[in-house]
């Protein structure tokens, strides 16, 4: 396990499968930089964000608008959302779409 905010210091640990955040980033950016920590080595990866009302609320301090909309989407696939804030229209890879992520396997 390894617990840091100081990833952007140079880690470079291929191993890496799951990424967790106990509470989401205050800004996108953040949140797909720390998530790209994971699966380096081409393996399967995966980040699971867990988060409260009060992880998303106005009154958290440095919160973007964009990360409390990505914590409250329930129906669009996370992934496309994700991509499409960074000006990319569709994914490169071709993942199975139940296995992209939470809202996907809903379908």
């Amino acid at each position: 396990m390894l617990a840091t905010v100081a990833l952007g210091m140079g880690l470079n640990s291929p191993s890496i499968t799951t990424i967790i955040h106990a509470r989401p980033p205050t800004t996108l950016e953040q949140y797909f930089q720390e998530i790209g920590r994971a699966g380096r080595a081409g393996q399967k990866a995966q980040a699971l964000l867990y988060y409260n009302s009060t992880d998303i609320s106005n009154a958290r301090k440095g919160l973007d608008k964009n990360v409390v909309q990505f914590c409250k989407n329930d129906t669009t696939c996370l992934r496309v959302e994700l991509l499409n804030y960074f000006g990319f229209d569709q994914p490169l890879s071709k993942d199975k779409g139940s296995e992209c992520c939470c809202n996907c396997s809903k379908k």
